[in-house]
């Protein structure tokens, strides 16, 4: 997912709006969105919540946005459909054997995810 600078970016230019124009229509101070957009304050949950009710998301998305909370996961895809269909073909043995093995890639990708520099404040 892109940043939030570069996704609220796009959205300026899509709507013909000004930071000043945003900042208003979030209840955001245009000093404050101005220094989120600049990188250098990092987005609270006012400035989200505000982002969310001026651009139409919801707050989870402005939060995952930000890099706050991680993106749902997307559960109902043909991938993921093709691969119960073929689960289903395991004994309960290979079955756990291969949850467990999932779920450790999916921790390391977690682990990876909460390490990224923007979640940190360095990037």
């Amino acid at each position: 997912m892109e940043s939030l600078e570069n996704w609220l970016n796009e959205q300026l230019r899509t709507r013909g709006w000004s930071q000043s124009e945003a900042a208003r229509r979030s209840s955001i101070s245009p000093s404050m969105f101005s220094q989120v957009m600049s990188g250098v304050a990092k987005p609270g949950p006012d400035f989200l919540t505000g982002i969310a009710q001026a651009f139409g998301i919801t707050r989870r998305e402005a939060f995952q946005r930000a890099g706050m909370i991680e993106p749902e996961p997307i559960t109902d895809t043909p991938t993921i459909r093709e691969m119960n269909q073929e689960f289903a073909y395991l004994s309960p043995d290979e079955q756990a054997y291969w949850a467990g093995m999932l779920k450790c890639y999916v921790a390391e990708r977690r682990r990876e995810y909460s390490a990224r520099p923007q979640d940190k404040g360095e990037g």
